[in-house]
């Protein structure tokens, strides 16, 4: 099971519920919680910096969709090593230039479609691992709009 929603307005974090109901008697009914720490701005304490925050596609022929990036860079004094957790695989390919990133260097996270049969909308994510100065997770969003939508991004610190 798959599940995805908006955050909406919310700016700092965000709470839903999803309810299961099944004929299984022990267990006929689960409430699964998502919460979500939202961040509008990158934040400035950290020590890397990525662009562009989400990876929006857009069809140049029927079934033909451009290779995406997003472009990391270390502005602190450690080293940063990356790890791929999750992804569409049975719409994409997501490959790192390379797993480490040293201080005031920079990597890239290359992203393309492999399925020949791309869904008309698509509204996933990838969710990077990255151990530092801390240990934390990145995700960013992966859309996709009817064909001939126009490409926007998201502007760099805003």
């Amino acid at each position: 099971m798959e599940i995805s929603y908006s955050t909406g307005p919310a700016r700092t974090r965000e709470r839903k519920y999803v309810e299961v109901i099944s004929n299984d008697v022990s267990s006929g009914y689960n409430r699964i919680e998502v919460t979500a720490e939202i961040k509008s701005k990158p934040d400035t304490l950290l020590t890397l910096s990525y662009y562009p925050y989400i990876l929006e596609f857009v069809e140049e022929k029927k079934g033909k969709i451009k290779e995406g990036k997003v472009e990391f860079t270390n502005t602190g004094k450690g080293e940063y090593r990356f790890q791929i957790l999750d992804y569409p695989e049975d719409l994409f390919e997501a490959k790192l230039s390379s797993e480490t990133l040293k201080p005031g260097e920079k990597i890239n996270l290359k992203v393309k479609a492999v399925n020949k049969n791309i869904p008309v909308v698509i509204k996933k994510s990838i969710t990077l691992k990255l151990e530092g100065e801390k240990e934390f997770r990145i995700t960013i969003p992966i859309k996709k709009e009817k064909p001939g939508a126009q490409v926007t991004t998201s502007v760099k610190g805003k």
